[in-house]
């Protein structure tokens, strides 16, 4: 059995972890999965983290492993070829965030969370309307048979 070398590094890279940023090292990266050194022991198995290349959110990666000072990232979906090539051959500004621990957006900044809330107001609007229309309903029969009871009692008595 042959004695498989260990990977060299490839690259230099900036890690923003959370609040702090610490130095961290690309090795063997693919468009699936990197391996990240020095640093990295901050990560947990498990952990979704997002990847942010030029100020710009590239991708997102489950960090499958942490040992000793590496972490083993798979990505969630492919990476661009350029987004490759780029973190093997240079150094450059590259942050990993972990997304539950971003502010959420707004529901009102949403489509989807603007749509539903909407929704919600219109049911809402809707039971209380037909609540009112029945309660009003009720109200309006009951004095229609406390009506039709005192007539039919007053004709009783007079016939008497």
């Amino acid at each position: 059995m042959t004695d498989i070398e260990p990977n060299t590094t490839v690259g230099e890279k900036r890690v923003a972890d959370r609040a702090r940023t610490q130095t961290s090292q690309f090795e063997d990266v693919t468009s699936h999965d990197c391996t990240l050194a020095a640093g990295s022991a901050s990560f947990r198995a498990g952990q979704f983290v997002q990847i942010c290349w030029r100020g710009e959110a590239c991708g997102e990666a489950i960090v499958r492993w942490v040992e000793d000072d590496k972490a083993g990232l798979e990505f969630t979906h492919p990476m661009p070829d350029v987004f490759v090539s780029h973190a093997r051959t240079s150094n450059h500004d590259l942050s990993i965030r972990d997304p539950s621990q971003q502010k959420p957006a707004g529901l009102g900044l949403d489509i989807r969370g603007a749509a539903s809330v909407e929704y919600g107001f219109i049911a809402a609007l809707i039971a209380v309307a037909a609540f009112s229309a029945i309660a009003g309903l009720g109200d309006a029969n009951q004095d229609n048979w406390d009506k039709l009871s005192d007539d039919v009692s007053t004709a009783v008595s007079k016939s008497r």
